[in-house]
C-alpha cells in the first residue's frame, strides 16, 4: 500500500490483493457418525460402535434425536454424547425385521458442544419403550 500526494490531495494505492494472503481456518461443527462394521440389528434395543468422521480426539458432540420409518423399517436413535473418534451410540429398532447397515454407513450427524442448538431439538428421550438390550458393549470410559 502506497500514500501517494499530489496537488494537494492524499491518495492510497494498493499494490496488491491482500485478501488474498488472508487464511480464514473455520472448526468443523458439524460431523457424520458412521458404522465401524457391518451391524444387524435385532427387534428392541441394541448398542453399537460407531467412528465419528474428522472429530478431535478431546471434543464433545452431541448426536440430534431422530425417528426413522420407511415400509418395514423403524428406528430411533436418542441424543448422546460422544467425545473423540470412536462411542458407542443406542439404537431402538422398532420394527418387525432386522436391520443390516453395512461398514461405514452413515447413521446420523453429530454437532459439536460449542454450537448452540436449536431451542425446538427434543431431550432424545424414548419414553413408554421398557425393551431390554439385545446385547451390550461395554463403554471404556475414562473419567
Amino acid at each position: 500500500m502506497m500514500l501517494v500526494v499530489s496537488e494537494g490531495k492524499a491518495t492510497l494505492k494498493q499494490d496488491m490483493d491482500f485478501t488474498k494472503h488472508i487464511d480464514a481456518v473455520e472448526e468443523r461443527t458439524r460431523f457424520k457418525v458412521v458404522t465401524t462394521e457391518k451391524v444387524c440389528l435385532l427387534p428392541g434395543l441394541s448398542i453399537i460402535k460407531v467412528n465419528v468422521l474428522d472429530n478431535d480426539a478431546d471434543q464433545e458432540i452431541v448426536t440430534t434425536p431422530q425417528h426413522y420409518e420407511l415400509q418395514d423399517v423403524s428406528y430411533s436413535i436418542p441424543a448422546t454424547l460422544l467425545r473423540g473418534s470412536t462411542g458407542y451410540l443406542k439404537i431402538f429398532n422398532s420394527g418387525a425385521g432386522n436391520i443390516v447397515w453395512k461398514q461405514g454407513a452413515v447413521l446420523t450427524r453429530a454437532d459439536s458442544c460449542a454450537t448452540p442448538q436449536p431451542p425446538e431439538v427434543q431431550d432424545g428421550r424414548m419414553l413408554g419403550h421398557t425393551a431390554s438390550a439385545n446385547h451390550s458393549v461395554p463403554c471404556n470410559r475414562q473419567p
